[in-house]
């Protein structure tokens, strides 16, 4: 067990054939590390996912910035400014978002009433301004019921059932540039 690394995590411990405690303990041993693989391989695609979420916005802040400085008398700087709050707004609510998982992962379950994802969706979409027509098709009565986001804000958590049909807007509009 000892030779078992980060770099090898499909490693196991071998079961020998006799059925006595040694078996039981290797079999044991194994499905922990099934289980210690399974959550190391879930961190390592959530790390990727949130880096590259992380670094969208800031690309976009010193794109906009670096191309500002280029021409600085071509610019329209309250346009400039704009658009960094826009993405500096993206960014803080990823970073909330992250602390949000992080606190769901530390802390107990929650337990939430159902919520009406179409209500939830055509609040989201009267909140804000789009440059394109949104088509709003959203159909009544479909309902999500969650244990892990809870129905209202709590100190310093965003509402959660809010951001989820945020997100999915969030990356329409993009998926739309």
């Amino acid at each position: 067990m000892d030779e078992i690394t980060v770099a090898d995590f499909d490693r196991r411990v071998p079961v020998p054939k006799t059925k006595d405690e040694i078996r039981m303990l290797a079999k044991s041993v194994n499905t922990a590390l099934d289980r210690l693989e399974a959550a190391y391989n879930q961190l390592q695609r959530f790390t990727t996912y949130a880096s590259h979420e992380v670094r969208s916005p800031v690309t976009a802040i010193r794109a906009q910035v670096e191309e500002a400085l280029m021409y600085p008398d071509d610019t329209d700087w309250p346009e400039v400014g704009e658009a960094i709050l826009a993405a500096t707004d993206r960014l803080q609510m990823l970073i909330i978002d992250l602390l949000f998982l992080a606190r769901l992962d530390a802390g107990p379950s929650l337990t939430c009433d159902l919520a009406d994802l179409g209500q939830l969706v055509e609040a989201d979409l009267d909140r804000r301004s789009s440059p394109v027509k949104v088509v709003r098709q959203l159909r009544k009565g479909v309902f999500a019921q969650c244990d892990r986001v809870p129905d209202h804000p709590s100190a310093g958590q965003p509402d959660g059932q809010r951001r989820a049909p945020c997100h999915l807007t969030d990356h329409g509009h993009r998926a739309r540039r």
